[in-house]
Order: structure tokens, then C-alpha cells, then sequence
């Protein structure tokens, strides 16, 4: 059963309830607010599948840097979440937790790394999304992500190398960054935010650092082979699906 409501009364007591109901309605209208001002803003700038990888990731991040604040207890909830969510080789592959191939693109736990892979995501995928659609879209980014994941566990274990756990976009926005290039090559970008360089070179200059940085993917903790995996499952996509299927005639388009 349903029982009566209860009674504010006159006194001081049922002011100060009123008052904190008061206080609660308030806090949660600015913060629908708040949330609505941020959508508008970000559907502005940002195509809808863009804005929605946008949104998951930063949404992902907040809340491991807000369990972070409680101690010990948000720190081992972070780790819980961190082993279901971050692809790692033994895990994805050795104990068929194949789901991590996805997850661990939207999970960051560095505030430059999501900074970094954002400001990516933002410049750069809004003008594929444009030209493929957004169920295209979804696919090129997913499947070059995915398949980073994939390769980098695969290299992982048939190597024998102790490639850990790795978490963050970069794989699948190695892809976006070359399907950019393969579109508008010749499109300046600003490199470091100072210097103006094509995007083609700028790719360019990228997997070239990547290759070289490979011998210190276990001292400076980036998983440069995930960056250059992404980078070739993007090619062999873009090869496919909008070049000829002989990738050894693939050119940059004009």
C-alpha cells in the first residue's frame, strides 16, 4: 500500500525542507541547462556521429577522474573497469574478452592523451562524416579501431613480447588521419598550431616518427604499434572501398 504524503509543516522545520527542495529543483534546472547550452555548442561544430564519439569519450573520462577523487575504493573500481574495458592482449585473445577490440578506443585516462585525440576527432572527422555519412562513418571508425586492437594483441602474442593493456582512440584516428590525407592532401593544417604543412606530409611525418619510436613502445608507455596498425587497417579500407581493389595502385587523390 500506498502510504499518505507527508506534511510539510509551517514551522521551521518544513521551511528548511521546502528550502533545500527549492535548493535541489535549482541545482538540477542549471544543470540541464548547462547540459543543453553544451549540445547545441557541440552540434554546431560537429557532425552527429562525430559529436556522439566526442561525448562517450569525454563522458568515459570524466567519470574515472571523478572515482579517482575518492581514494582507495575509486582507484580499485578505476582498475576493475580499467581490466573489462582496456584491450589486453592475454585478456582479448587468450580469454575471448573480444569486446575490449572495441571499448578500449573510447576509454582515456591522461588528460594530453584525450586532449590530444580529441582536438583530432574534432578538426578531422566532421569533414569525412560529411562526405561518407554517418553510418559509413561509424564503420571506418570502428572497423580501423577495432582492427588496431586486433593487430596489436595479435603482434602481442605471436611475438612474445609483453605489449601491456592500451586504452584511447589513437588507432582509430591514425585512420581518420590518413583517410584526410588520402581526400584533401593538399589541404593546410597548422602543425603544433604554428606551422602551416599539408596534410599529406603531415601524415607523412607521423608514420615515419611512428616506425622509428617502435623500439620504445615499452619505456615511453605509447603503443606505437596500435598507431601504425590503425593506420594500415585505414588503408586497406579506404583501398577497398574507394580506390581499386589492387592496393599496389593506390595514389594519393588529386
Amino acid at each position: 500500500m500506498i502510504g499518505p504524503r507527508p506534511i510539510l509543516k509551517d514551522g521551521p522545520e518544513g521551511g528548511d525542507v521546502r528550502r533545500r527542495a527549492r535548493g535541489a529543483a535549482a541545482a538540477r534546472g542549471s544543470v540541464m541547462e548547462f547540459i543543453a547550452k553544451v549540445d547545441r555548442f557541440l552540434s554546431r561544430h560537429l557532425t552527429p556521429v562525430v559529436k556522439t564519439i566526442f561525448v562517450i569519450n569525454c563522458a568515459v573520462f570524466i567519470l574515472i577522474q571523478t572515482a579517482l577523487f575518492f581514494g582507495a575504493p575509486g582507484r580499485r573500481l578505476v582498475e576493475f573497469v580499467l581490466g573489462l574495458l582496456a584491450e589486453s592482449p592475454r585478456r582479448a585473445l587468450g580469454r575471448a574478452m573480444i569486446w575490449q577490440f572495441l571499448t578500449y578506443m573510447f576509454v582515456h585516462v591522461g588528460g594530453f592523451h584525450i586532449l590530444l585525440n580529441m582536438l583530432i576527432l574534432w578538426f578531422f572527422g566532421p569533414p569525412l562524416e560529411n562526405r561518407w555519412g554517418g553510418r559509413r562513418f561509424w564503420s571506418f571508425y570502428l572497423i580501423t579501431g577495432a582492427g588496431a586492437g586486433l593487430l596489436h594483441a595479435a603482434i602481442a602474442l605471436l611475438s612474445g613480447r609483453e605489449l601491456g593493456p592500451i586504452v584511447g582512440a589513437s588507432g582509430a584516428l591514425f585512420g581518420v588521419l590518413l583517410a584526410s590525407a588520402a581526400y584533401y592532401p593538399n589541404q593546410p593544417v597548422l602543425f603544433f598550431g604554428i606551422f602551416p604543412i599539408q596534410i599529406k606530409w603531415l601524415v607523412a611525418l607521423l608514420v615515419l616518427f611512428e616506425i622509428f619510436a617502435l623500439r620504445d613502445s615499452l619505456r615511453d608507455g605509447v603503443s606505437h604499434v596500435a598507431h601504425l596498425s590503425g593506420a594500415l587497417v585505414a588503408f586497406l579500407w579506404l583501398a577497398r572501398h574507394h580506390h581499386t581493389a589492387d592496393i599496389t595502385r593506390w595514389r594519393w587523390t588529386r
